[in-house]
C-alpha cells in the first residue's frame, strides 16, 4: 500500500530497522492527523513505539476504508493478523510489526488488542454497518478506541489499572467524537454507527419498519435525530471530565500526550455542539496555529 516491499521473512538486520523507521515516519508524518502532535511530545523510545502504533493502526484503518470489495479487504485484513501472530513469535516480517517489535517486550503489550483492533476493522470494511443496540457501539468503541488506549497508556508508562480505565473513558470520547464528526463521511459508505435500538426510540416512525434505516442519509436528513446527537455527545463531555480525574493521578510525562488528545477532541466536539449538527459536509478541523498553541499551553 505504501510503496515498501513485503518480505516473506524475518527481518532482524540493522539496515532494516533504519528502513522500518523510515517507513513508519512517512505514514505518520503523511497523515496530518491531531495524533501527531502528541506523540511528538514523547521522548524516544517511546516516541518510536508510538509511531509504529499509529502506522499499523493507519494502515488498517485506510484498508477499511478502502475502495474494493468487502471480501478483497477482509483478506488484506487477515493477512496482517497473520503479520501480528508473527509478530508476537518473534519474526516480524514488515516494517511495521519490525517497528513494533521492540515496544512489544518493552511495554508488555497485549497480542488480544491488536486482534480486536483487527475486527473492528473488518466490521467497518463490511458493505454495510449496522449497531443495534448501546452494547453494540459500547464494543465497537472498545474494539477500535479502547485497544489503542491500552497499548498506548502500556508505551506512556501508565499503570495496569489506570491504564484500562482511562482507555475506557478518554477512548470512547474519542471514539464517540469521531463518529460525531465523520457521520456524513460513514453514511456515504453505508455505515451507520447510532444505535439502531435508540434510534427507534427518537424515531418512532421507523419503529415498525423493517427498512426505516437502511438509507443513513436518509437518517441524518430527519431533524428528530438532533436529539440523540446531542444525548451522545452530553455522553462523550462526561467521559472527558472523567478522564481529567484520571490523568490528573498521574505524572506529567505520563499524562502529557493523552491530556493533548484530549485537548484536540474535546475542541472539536465543543466546536460541533455549538454549531449544530445540520453542517455534514464541513466537519471541524483544527487548524496549525491552534494545534501549536494547545501543544505549548500542555508543554507549559
Amino acid at each position: 500500500m505504501y510503496g515498501v516491499a513485503m518480505s516473506q521473512g524475518p527481518l532482524h538486520s540493522t539496515a532494516a530497522e533504519r528502513d522500518a523507521r523510515r517507513y513508519i515516519d512517512r505514514i505518520v508524518r503523511g497523515s496530518r492527523s491531531s495524533f501527531y502532535w502528541a506523540m511528538r511530545t514523547l521522548p524516544e523510545p517511546r516516541r518510536g513505539a508510538m509511531f509504529a502504533l499509529y502506522a499499523f493502526c493507519r494502515i488498517v484503518d485506510d484498508i477499511a476504508d478502502g475502495d474494493g470489495a468487502s471480501a478483497h479487504k477482509i483478506a488484506q485484513l487477515e493477512d496482517w493478523r497473520d503479520r501480528v501472530d508473527q509478530l508476537f513469535r518473534g519474526a516480524p516480517n514488515h516494517p511495521v510489526t519490525l517497528g513494533l517489535s521492540l515496544a512489544v517486550d518493552a511495554y508488555a503489550l497485549d497480542k488480544a488488542d491488536f486482534v480486536a483492533l483487527i475486527d473492528a476493522m473488518e466490521l467497518d470494511a463490511a458493505p454495510r454497518v449496522r449497531l443495534e443496540d448501546d452494547r453494540a457501539l459500547d464494543l465497537y468503541c472498545d474494539r477500535v478506541a479502547g485497544t489503542v488506549g491500552r497499548l498506548s497508556n502500556a508505551i506512556f508508562g501508565v499503570p495496569n489499572d489506570t491504564a484500562r480505565r482511562l482507555a475506557g473513558t478518554l477512548g470512547t470520547a474519542l471514539q464517540i467524537t469521531n463518529i460525531l464528526r465523520d457521520l456524513k463521511e460513514d453514511a456515504k459508505r453505508n455505515r451507520l454507527y447510532l444505535p439502531l435500538e435508540t434510534l427507534r426510540t427518537y424515531m418512532p416512525k421507523g419503529a415498525g419498519d423493517a427498512h426505516a434505516f437502511d438509507d443513513p442519509l436518509s437518517v441524518l436528513a430527519d431533524p428528530s435525530v438532533t436529539a440523540m446527537l446531542d444525548g451522545l455527545a452530553l455522553r462523550a463531555q462526561a467521559l472527558f471530565v472523567q478522564s481529567d480525574d484520571l490523568l490528573a493521578r498521574l505524572p506529567r510525562n505520563q499524562a502529557l500526550a493523552p491530556r493533548m488528545m484530549k485537548a484536540f477532541y474535546q475542541r472539536v466536539l465543543t466546536r460541533m455542539v455549538r454549531r449544530g449538527w445540520r453542517r455534514w459536509d464541513t466537519p471541524p478541523r483544527l487548524g496549525t496555529m491552534e494545534k501549536t498553541w494547545i501543544v505549548m499551553q500542555g508543554l507549559s
